[in-house]
């Protein structure tokens, strides 16, 4: 599932352009939700410490 979910994150990378006002504006902060949601989806599919799984 995780997979799944970071496969149809990435085409989704240049959603709000690459010049532009609103591209300048949105660009820092979409680049750090993007960050932060790969790392918790990648935690996610870590092996849990606990055991479990």
């Amino acid at each position: 599932m995780t997979e799944e979910f970071l496969d149809e994150l990435a085409p989704t990378v240049d959603w709000p352009g690459t010049s532009g006002e609103f591209a300048e504006k949105a660009k820092p902060q979409e680049y750090k939700e993007r960050q932060t949601t790969k790392e918790t989806m990648m935690s996610v599919r870590a092996p849990s410490r606990c055991g479990w799984r």
